[in-house]
């Protein structure tokens, strides 16, 4: 399995136009997202680049690990990030985090990956960072990180 891992960041006209845009440039705007929480499957390979859409998965179910965050104050920055790490089997985990710093966001998702691996009480590799962030100028933005799972159907 193929995990993409891609970010995006936004500039719209409304917060909603922000956030399509960031979707569009991950590669999953025409999809229907259904989120995620922190599980890595084995065998999974990550793969950071836009996710690969093609014409006939349009409205399809996305299923995705989404950091988000918005504004539109000038002057305010937006980061998003994900986080994740795996055990020589190749099970592992993700950890998403957003806020209005990069530093803030990097820590986070520094603190919480230790603690759920101390948690579990396995062996993991190392942690592996994918961060975006940009700042308002005078249109609302949106940074996001996306980790892509797969895509389905409707039946």
């Amino acid at each position: 399995m193929d995990i993409y891992v891609a970010s995006g960041k936004g500039v719209g006209d409304t917060l909603k136009s922000a956030f399509d845009e960031a979707l569009f440039q991950i590669g999953i705007a025409d999809f229907n997202i259904i989120y995620l929480s922190s599980i890595l499957p084995q065998p999974a390979q990550i793969i950071e680049k836009k996710y690969p859409a093609k014409e006939a998965q349009y409205a399809n179910k996305m299923y995705a690990i989404v950091a988000q965050e918005l504004t539109d104050i000038p002057g305010n920055e937006v980061w998003a990030g994900l986080a994740w790490a795996r055990q020589k089997n190749g099970k592992g985990l993700f950890v998403e985090s957003h806020g209005d710093s990069k530093a803030f966001v990097e820590n986070y998702l520094q603190s919480t990956m230790l603690d759920l691996m101390k948690r579990r009480g396995k062996k993991y590799g190392e942690i592996s960072y994918h961060v975006a962030g940009l700042t308002c100028k005078t249109r609302p933005v949106c940074a996001m990180v996306a980790a892509c799972y797969k895509s389905e159907g409707w039946k």
